[in-house]
C-alpha cells in the first residue's frame, strides 16, 4: 500500500474501481489520517492496540472509538451490528 524512498514512506493506495461522489472525500480523509502515521524502516513491524491499557484488541474499545468519531456517525450506524439477533458469544 506504499513504497519506501530512502527512509521516507509514501502511501500509494490503488482502487479496484474509479472513485466517485463521496468516495473522493473519504479517500482524502484516509490520506489525512495516514499522513500522521510515522513508519520506521529500521524497526520490526508489530501490532499494538493503544485504545486501552492492555495493548490488546478488544471489540468494545473499537466500538467506543468509532462511536466517538463524529464523521463515522454520519457514514455508518453501528446500532444494527451491536444489538442484532446474533448470540452474545459471537
Amino acid at each position: 500500500m506504499g513504497v519506501w524512498d530512502g527512509y521516507e514512506w509514501f502511501w500509494y493506495l490503488s482502487w479496484f474501481r474509479p472513485l466517485r461522489g463521496r468516495n473522493f472525500d473519504l479517500s482524502y480523509q484516509l490520506y489525512v489520517i495516514l499522513s500522521k502515521v510515522n513508519l520506521d524502516k529500521d524497526k520490526e513491524d508489530r501490532l499494538v492496540w493503544k485504545d486501552n491499557f492492555t495493548d490488546k484488541f478488544i471489540v468494545k474499545s473499537l466500538r467506543g472509538l468509532l462511536s466517538s468519531c463524529p464523521s463515522m456517525d454520519t457514514i455508518f450506524s453501528f446500532a444494527g451490528i451491536w444489538n442484532g439477533i446474533i448470540p452474545p458469544k459471537i
